[in-house]
């Protein structure tokens, strides 16, 4: 009973989740819509991450899965978290993201040698599932040691910290959702390349808000400075 319950709450989250997060990436940051949609997409994912985090510790016995919401709900809070922290200074929430990261990054690096070692699947995912979770985690922790060592983290960089947790999230949701669960897909789709699509839209529209918010802040700076 608690299981199906715990399913269909995950389910609804993740569709809700994909949903907003899509939306959210149609306006700009900082727009009235795209911080409706982002709260949204905020609350939807921490939702869909820990009740995939109890459903695959508790449920299914798969470390990875559980693993997986887990890496998505540190994601979403400390994406969260950058636009929060208006100061951008580090701080102690900082940290428990860092610690979060690693605990994160070392089961995922765990799981990975055993695949490499034994040659088998232990949650019946791909093996280069495995290897990318561990290079992600291990991406993202690089990054947040870089912040605590500068004691914070300031303008484009801040945003783009914000941005890019947020696409990763979306993106596990989306790829696990659309290429994961075959099985849900109308039938006429399945095998076709209609499923990847909406995975390349996230990809695409991250690289666009990526490359525009950092090349429009280095354009202000060197407005600002021939203003000067």
């Amino acid at each position: 009973m608690i299981f199906k319950i715990l399913l269909a709450i995950h389910i609804t989250a993740g569709a809700l989740g994909i949903g907003s997060g899509m939306g959210a990436l149609l306006f700009r940051k900082g727009q009235k819509r795209h911080n409706q949609w982002g709260r949204v997409f905020y609350y939807a994912m921490l939702t869909m991450g820990s009740s995939a985090f109890l459903l695959g510790i508790f449920f299914q016995g798969s470390l990875m899965n559980g693993t997986i919401g887990l890496f998505t709900t540190y994601l979403v809070i400390s994406a969260f978290g950058a636009v929060k922290n208006r100061t951008g200074h580090a701080g102690r929430r900082e940290t428990w993201e860092f610690v979060l990261g690693l605990v994160c990054l070392l089961i995922f690096g765990i799981l990975s040698v055993d695949v490499l070692r034994n040659g088998t699947k232990t949650d019946g995912l791909p093996f280069p599932v495995y290897y990318s979770y561990t290079g992600v985690a291990l991406l993202v922790s690089l990054f947040d040691l870089k912040l605590i060592k500068n004691r914070g983290i300031y303008g484009a960089q801040r945003i783009g910290r914000h941005l890019g947790r947020m696409c990763i999230a979306l993106l596990i949701a989306t790829a696990s959702y659309f290429l994961g669960q075959p099985n849900f897909l109308p039938a006429p789709i399945r095998g076709t390349f209609i499923p990847v699509i909406p995975v390349l839209l996230v990809l695409l529209s991250w690289i666009f808000w990526l490359v525009k918010n950092f090349a429009t802040r280095r354009f202000k700076k060197r407005k600002v400075r021939a203003m000067a």
